[in-house]
């Protein structure tokens, strides 16, 4: 089972999970995206069980400011959970790679990172449920050089200074654990669960009912009443995110149906609340968007589960009065 943990904020129980530096008080708003950073990281397949030996593909969320600046990444793969705080002193080495410098997209909106992780063994796992545990260890430089991902195991390095990796440029870093556990049969009648699956995204409107089916989005305010202070947002879900799942804990074992939220960014305005929970199909995720004045903006929906599993929407928009 997969878990997530964001900015040291804890959603859901006992996780594993994600995080990215910079979450601090350096932001001028944790929704507005004004500087270099990580929104979010991602897993296909989100949950892995044991005899799996395909590939594991991440996904890195990012946002430059300037569109055309540079970004060099790169990464390793460690055996067992990279405690958080940790730094790399834990990390035993499975595979590692470092990428050439990227430019950024023309338009400074939609820009990620994907790699496909092959282990080098199918995964194992035994009935005391310690399965399989990895971690991988996203690094990116903007503007200036990382060394050799070889090199950085030859010190121990906190996580809070990974970023000083990258020489002559502004670094960031993202880590994100997944786990490989042995499925048990749970409830009454004992089931075993599906695997978790990404959520997925089934649609985004706009007020006043602007539909948000391509990159783009245009919105008109002809009059203050249509966009109010605020454009409402609502957000629906596939079923199919709406995964039914056990959990136990203390002996008990409780029927959970997921409760998949969205994470709001853009580049401009305030959101009313910086995440929004669907608890069910017929109760899409809503949030209000107060924008400052009409012009083009970037939105980043990124959805979650309580499990680990995420993917994410991304759209231009343009406000026009």
């Amino acid at each position: 089972m997969m878990r997530y943990l964001l900015c040291s904020t804890v959603v859901g129980v006992a996780l594993i999970g994600w995080s990215a530096a910079g979450c601090d008080s350096d932001f001028d708003s944790v929704t507005e995206v004004t500087k270099f950073r990580v929104l979010g990281v991602s897993v296909t397949p989100p949950e892995i069980h044991p005899g799996y030996d395909g590939p594991v593909s991440f996904e890195v969320l990012w946002h430059h400011p300037e569109p055309q600046q540079e970004v060099q990444f790169g990464w390793v793969l460690c055996a067992g959970d990279l405690p958080m705080g940790a730094g790399l002193r834990y990390c035993t080495l499975l595979d590692q790679t470092i990428r050439p410098e990227l430019g950024s997209a023309a338009d400074g909106g939609d820009r990620f990172l994907v790699e496909r992780v092959q282990f080098p063994q199918p995964v194992e796992g035994d009935e005391s449920d310690q399965g399989f545990v990895a971690t991988v260890v996203v690094l990116m430089c903007a503007g200036g050089q990382l060394p050799d991902p070889s090199s950085w195991l030859d010190v121990h390095r906190e996580v809070a200074n990974l970023d000083d990796l990258c020489v002559g440029g502004e670094g960031l870093h993202a880590l994100k654990n997944f786990i490989a556990s042995v499925p048990r049969p749970l409830g009454d009648p004992p089931v075993i669960d599906e695997p978790n699956a990404n959520p997925q995204l089934a649609s985004l409107s706009f007020q006043p009912g602007t539909m948000a089916t391509e990159d783009t989005v245009r919105i008109t305010c002809q009059n203050p009443t249509d966009c109010g202070p605020e454009i409402g947002i609502t957000a629906a879900f596939t079923p199919e995110s709406y995964q039914r799942y056990h959990t136990e804990a203390l002996d008990e074992v409780e029927a959970v149906v997921e409760r998949p939220f969205v994470s709001w960014f853009a580049t401009g305005g305030a959101f009313d609340d910086i995440r929004s929970i669907s608890d069910n199909p017929n109760q899409p995720a809503r949030v209000g968007w107060a924008i400052a004045a009409p012009g083009t903006y970037h939105l980043w929906a990124v959805a979650h589960d309580r499990r680990g599993g995420a993917s994410w929407w991304t759209f231009r928009v343009e406000v026009i009065e």
